[in-house]
Formats: structure tokens, C-alpha cells, sequence
């Protein structure tokens, strides 16, 4: 009876966790010890940035705010423009605590951070930001369909996870607090720009919404929600199969206020001769003419509250140890909000007692096919430290790599 209603809790507060069945399947992964009923104390964080078109170059120059020029882009000139671009990377970190016990029962508490954008988007459109309608003459460039979320957040967990002889069940409940949200939508769109120039069609139907960002980040609080989070992980005997099974990040955020944008514009732009506007000119002062830019591309803003889903994913992880230096990970993953899934296999070849190397590959997600390289450092049975860097490519060939990844963390236990 303790136990059921053990569980029945659990799932009444199953509200996020990042990091518990993570350190699992790597501490066995990188160390090959199946000893995970310990208590312990994880810190991880780092830094991503993963496209399937855009390359290091250009995000590159893009978040120094330096020009992008047109040797970065020729081989996106080519490309078709109803194709999808994906965009996904950011900063995030968190620090989680889990209570030794000798009995079933684990507590758990921890925070974290996370600074990201997502993005998934018709081609054409980073055609027309990155290059503009020149190159494209006598082309139609589609526009949509297209969204870009854009969010900052800090958040406290808490939670419990239960052993038996063969499984762990855990929960965690992240409460979180924004401090930065935009969204943009393009339902539909398309620019054409005919031959010479002579005239210019456009068809727009977008939205876009933003919480306000006049304060810094740790003291900003524009939204509140929670997320839904839950592990479910075998507990195998020295050299068998580990299977950790993920639901992440899964939830909401509720603002009390936000700036909404709507769109719409169908026309053609034919020209406007010198001479004619600047007779025009006494017209606009008598309350004939345009009342501002928006009301020419037809934008109307409106001020709404809601709710906006978090983006959650869930994720397998298959560990498979061949015999005592060799061990075989294979890391499936798929995001709730419209991008394909990924696929991540590393062999961990241990070269002694404490260091473990990891060379990896990735595949699908927001990127396309990367490779990278896993180091951990575990002097003994109670600390582990590991580093995954994913910058490889960069470093050879950085004007064609599409992905940037660093990350670190730490477990003590006790």
C-alpha cells in the first residue's frame, strides 16, 4: 500500500527533470559501473549551436553582429527555397541533488537555466534575410510555412525517484520563471521580384509575440509555468544492457501580458516616380496620405495573455558495454514541436582505470551529420567528470560545419 501510493505522488508531482537519467546511463557508459542507487550531486551546462543549413560562418556572424557577406552565402543561393532550414542552440546549465538513503525512496532538488532559440523555416526565407531579393530575379521565394521561439528561463526542481530490485522510477517538478519570450509565424508567404526589377509581389500572412525586455534577465518575470519530467531506467548487472527511457522539459508558461503582431499583406510594388511623391508631398499633411509604415503593411498590434507550450522532447538511450574496454551508446530523441527526430551513437574506449574516450556521431534534430569527441575523467568510484566536445569539424573546416557543441559536468557521490 506505501508503495502504490509512493507511486500515485509521483505522478501527481511529475512536473521536469534533465539531468537524473543522464547521469546514469553516462556514469555506466564512460566508468562501466552499475552502482546507481548512491546519492549524489550532478552540475552540467554548455553551449550549442546545431543547423542543417546554416553554417558556423554565418550564425557566427550573425550573434557577433558582424556582416554577413556574400561568399558565406553563394551556396545558399542554389538551394531550393521551400526546403526547411533548422535552428537550435543556446546556453543552459543546472545543478541537481539527490538524498542517500538505504531504502527505496530518493529525494531530489536542483535549478537551472536555459537560454535558447528554436527555429524551424522555409529557406527562402533566410534566402531573403541573409542575401536579399537581388540574387534572386525572375524567382518566386516561399516564405513560409515558418516559426522561430526565442526563450529565457530560470527555474527550482524538485522531486523523488523509487528503486526496486530491476527498475528506477523517477519525477522531478521544475517550476520556472521567464524572463525573455518571442515568437514568430509565418503561416503562409512569398516574394517574386520580376525581370530588371520592375515590379515586386508579396503575399505575407505572420504573427509575432513578445514578452516585454526592458529588465535584465535575473530580475525579469514575464511568465510562470512548470514542467513535466520523468525517468524510468533498468538496473542491469555488470556488463549487461542499460535502457534509460525520458520524458523532458514537457510543460507550460502562463503570461499575464504580451505584445502580439499580426500581418497580412498582399500586394505589388510597382514604383514610385521622384517627381510624383514629392508633389504629393502637401496631400499627407492634410490627412490624405499613409498614417504610418504599419498601416502599409497592414500590421495590427494587440495586447493578449496565454499560455505557450514549453519545448519538451523525449529520449532513449541504449548502453551496451562489449567486454571491459569498449562500451556502445546509441541515444534516441525526438522534440515536441515539428522537427525531425535524432539519432546520437558514441563507442566509450576506456584506456585506464580513470579516463574514458568517446567518439561520437549525430545525426537528424536541428542538424544534419556531426561528429565529435567525448572525454571522462573519473579518478575514482565517487567522482566523474566529463566534457563532450562537439567542435571538432569547426576547427577544420568552419565556413561548411553546421554545429557547434560544448558541455561539461560533474557528479559527486556519496
Amino acid at each position: 500500500m506505501r508503495i502504490s501510493m509512493m507511486i500515485i505522488g509521483l505522478l501527481i508531482c511529475s512536473l521536469g527533470t534533465r539531468a537524473q537519467a543522464d547521469r546514469w546511463w553516462t556514469q555506466y557508459h564512460y566508468i562501466g559501473s552499475p552502482d546507481i542507487e548512491k546519492g549524489s550531486l550532478w552540475l552540467e551546462g554548455g553551449f550549442d549551436m546545431n543547423s542543417s543549413r546554416l553554417t558556423n560562418d554565418i550564425t557566427g556572424a550573425i550573434l557577433n553582429g558582424s556582416t554577413v557577406n556574400e561568399v558565406q552565402t553563394n551556396y545558399l543561393t542554389e538551394a531550393a527555397s521551400d526546403s526547411k532550414t533548422t535552428l537550435g542552440g543556446g546556453l543552459d546549465g543546472s545543478a541537481w541533488f539527490r538524498s542517500n538513503s538505504d531504502g527505496f525512496l530518493h529525494w531530489h532538488l536542483g535549478a537551472g537555466l536555459t537560454d535558447r532559440v528554436y527555429a524551424n523555416f522555409a529557406t527562402g526565407l533566410a534566402q531573403l534575410i541573409l542575401n536579399g531579393n537581388g540574387p534572386y530575379e525572375d524567382h518566386s521565394l516561399n516564405l513560409g510555412p515558418s516559426w522561430m521561439r526565442y526563450i529565457s528561463a530560470q527555474s527550482v526542481g524538485f522531486g523523488m525517484d523509487l528503486e526496486t530490485d530491476k527498475l528506477i522510477f523517477g519525477s522531478n517538478v521544475n517550476l520556472i520563471k521567464v524572463s525573455r519570450w518571442q515568437s514568430i509565424d509565418v503561416a503562409s508567404g512569398s516574394l517574386y521580384t520580376a525581370p530588371f526589377g520592375t515590379h515586386i509581389e508579396a503575399d505575407l500572412t505572420a504573427s509575432r509575440s513578445y514578452a516585454a525586455s526592458t529588465q535584465s534577465k535575473p530580475g525579469a518575470w514575464y511568465g510562470t509555468g512548470a514542467s513535466i519530467g520523468l525517468f524510468l531506467i533498468n538496473r542491469p548487472a555488470p556488463g549487461k544492457m542499460l535502457i534509460s527511457a525520458q520524458v523532458k522539459d514537457l510543460g507550460f508558461v502562463h503570461f499575464g501580458g504580451m505584445t502580439k503582431e499580426n500581418i497580412a499583406l498582399d500586394t505589388v510594388f510597382t514604383g514610385l516616380q521622384a517627381n510624383d511623391l514629392l508633389e504629393a508631398g502637401p496631400t499627407f499633411s492634410e490627412g490624405n496620405g499613409l498614417d504610418s509604415i504599419e498601416s502599409l503593411l497592414g500590421i495590427e498590434r494587440s495586447q493578449e495573455r496565454g499560455a505557450v507550450l514549453f519545448p519538451g522532447s523525449i529520449q532513449l538511450d541504449v548502453v551496451q558495454p562489449i567486454g571491459e574496454k569498449l562500451s556502445l551508446a546509441v541515444q534516441l530523441r525526438q522534440f515536441f514541436m515539428g522537427v525531425p527526430p535524432s539519432m546520437r551513437v558514441g563507442m566509450s574506449i576506456r584506456l585506464s582505470e580513470w579516463l574514458a574516450l568517446e567518439p561520437y556521431g549525430s545525426a537528424g534534430g536541428f542538424t544534419r551529420f556531426d561528429t565529435g569527441l567525448g572525454v571522462s575523467f573519473h579518478p575514482g568510484q565517487r567522482v566523474q567528470m566529463n566534457i563532450i566536445y562537439g567542435l571538432l569539424e569547426s576547427q577544420i573546416a568552419r565556413s561548411t560545419t553546421r554545429s557547434q557543441h560544448l558541455r561539461g559536468a560533474f557528479q559527486f557521490l556519496f
